[in-house]
């Protein structure tokens, strides 16, 4: 049974609410029942909706009756689909707020709805069961504002840890969702307005994206293009052709050059006029910084002397052998390709080098003193 009561002790504001009764008439259990749609008919009924998603809300009142209790059922359409919504109204003395949800994410915006109150279940039937319900309504869910700019760094090298990226709170936002290009990896606060992301190598860069959602959808969306910029590899360093300059084997826009431990002036990428001793260099890329270099142990000439003078290699083109001739004492030799890869290296004074198996192409042979240094190009047939 349904009534409309205009008692003000049952009226929750405005003029009248809506109580529905479960009883017993003539030994037949009679549910208190609003609906809108014909009862158990699954075609029938519904008024038309077009908006996406929403809530329903509203207060109640429910006294049950023994193990009684009431619930709500809520059922939209879109295109000849129904999904279906419920939940229980417990027992409630005073006029309590209730929300139903009824966010659809696999239907978008739906063409009917219906809905029905029953005062009482199938299960716990009991007559006497009271449920009063006012200020139904639905609540249209907002999507988020637009968000602002994206704050953090655009520009990067590869393998940077902790990396943070922020955005002023949204209005109307529940959580934040990151969209990160390839490499990116976020560490901590996925869903919150600020973020720490770690940059693997190989990460080329992209947007970082990030949009406002709430239970309802997800709002406009705001980027930040970014750049990772490659870190350079180990350096090597070697001697020019007329021995008394040193050379890192990469090119970068800024190099640090150290002499015995100290830091020389020199930021290029030749050293002119080297001293003996030991030196390393650092090789700056977009200020990406390589690891530091093997030590090399430099021997400068005297005025008029060339270690070329005193050092044979032949032949060149070599075939299966290159043979070395010098009356100087050699420690060390190494091979290495045009990548700076090492690709034999030998220990001792040796007359001949064994080539077979290596593939055609140009190495950088150095031969290594204990206190001098020999380099130069060959070439494998």
């Amino acid at each position: 049974m349904v009534e409309r009561i205009s008692n003000p002790s049952d009226v929750y504001s405005g003029d009248y609410s809506i109580k529905i009764n479960s009883l017993i008439a003539d030994n037949d259990s009679l549910f208190g029942l609003l609906s809108k749609q014909k009862l158990f008919d699954s075609n029938s009924g519904g008024i038309e909706y077009t908006r996406n998603v929403d809530t329903l809300n509203g207060y109640y009142k429910y006294v049950p009756q023994g193990n009684d209790s009431s619930f709500l059922w809520l059922e939209v359409k879109n295109n000849g689909v129904w999904e279906f919504f419920g939940r229980i109204l417990p027992a409630a003395a005073n006029w309590t707020y209730f929300e139903l949800p009824f966010a659809t994410s696999t239907m978008g915006t739906v063409d009917s709805l219906r809905m029905t109150f029953s005062s009482s279940t199938l299960g716990g039937f009991g007559s006497g069961s009271s449920l009063w319900l006012d200020e139904l309504d639905f609540k249209v869910c907002d999507l988020p504002d637009d968000p602002g700019a994206i704050t953090g760094l655009d520009s990067m090298c590869e393998g940077e840890p902790g990396v943070l990226y922020s955005i002023d709170p949204i209005a109307h936002t529940q959580s934040y969702v990151w969209t990160m290009p390839f490499g990116f990896f976020i560490t901590s606060n996925p869903d919150s307005n600020a973020i720490l992301v770690d940059v693997t190598v190989g990460s080329t860069g992209g947007d970082v994206v990030v949009s406002g959602a709430v239970y309802c959808g997800v709002g406009n969306d705001t980027s930040l293009t970014t750049v990772v910029n490659v870190t350079p590899a180990k350096p090597v360093i070697s001697v020019n052709a007329s021995q008394d300059s040193l050379v890192s084997s990469l090119s970068g826009s800024d190099y640090i050059w150290f002499h015995n431990g100290v830091q020389l002036a020199a930021q290029t990428q030749t050293v002119l006029g080297a001293q003996t001793g030991e030196y390393r260099v650092v090789v700056i890329n977009n200020s990406c910084v390589s690891d530091t270099s093997d030590a090399f142990s430099f021997l400068a000439l005297n005025v008029g002397e060339s270690l070329s003078s005193r050092v044979q290699v032949f032949p060149i083109p070599a075939y299966d052998y290159l043979f070395i001739d010098t009356e100087l004492q050699i420690l060390q030799v190494k091979l290495m390709d045009m990548n700076g890869r090492l690709v034999q290296e030998v220990q001792g004074s040796i007359e001949k080098l064994n080539l077979q198996g290596l593939e055609r192409g140009i190495y950088s042979l150095e031969l290594i003193g204990a206190d001098w240094n020999y380099v130069r190009k060959v070439a494998k047939q």
